[in-house]
């Protein structure tokens, strides 16, 4: 029996095959069926002279091959949506598993810097503990000297 619903949705893919089936129909014949399958065949029998038994037959057939190629389209879009997930899986644990691996490098490079910089600024602080006025006089000294460079290289020119 013919899938009607596979007959409407597909109509315009079926129309051209009904047309070469049954040469003699028209264009307006077929504009006049419009999707309609009894219409459709009633247009066919007068025209044709062919049974109804006849012509619901050779529907069955053109909409079936529809039907399978809709299934094996259904199948395919499966197999390529199962094919890219995977796919998509595979690429994210590449990725995870490459930045685990730079994390890693970065630790090992930069982890005894930071170490060797922590040591440094602990090391100063101590000193300046234990000598608080001497360090305030090389701060104050610093600063000093670092304001008179400033005022020099930044002083306007005569010209």
């Amino acid at each position: 029996m013919i899938n009607e619903q596979v007959f409407k949705g597909n109509w315009t893919e079926i129309r051209g095959r009904v047309k070469e089936k049954w040469g003699s129909l028209t264009d307006d014949d077929l504009v006049l069926a419009e999707g309609n399958l009894d219409q459709l065949i009633g247009i066919v029998e007068r025209r044709t002279g062919e049974s109804r038994e006849r012509i619901e037959h050779v529907l069955d057939q053109i909409t079936g091959d529809y039907a399978s190629h809709m299934d094996q389209i259904r199948r395919q879009a499966g197999d390529a949506a199962s094919s890219a997930r995977e796919y998509a899986e595979q690429a994210t644990e590449a990725a995870r598993q490459q930045y685990e691996q730079l994390q890693r490098q970065f630790q090992e490079q930069y982890g005894q810097l930071s170490q060797n910089v922590q040591a440094r600024y602990s090391e100063a602080e101590a000193c300046v503990r234990r000598n608080p006025v001497e360090s305030i006089c090389v701060a104050f000294g610093a600063g000093l000297l670092a304001g008179v460079v400033a005022g020099l290289a930044f002083r306007p020119s005569k010209s």
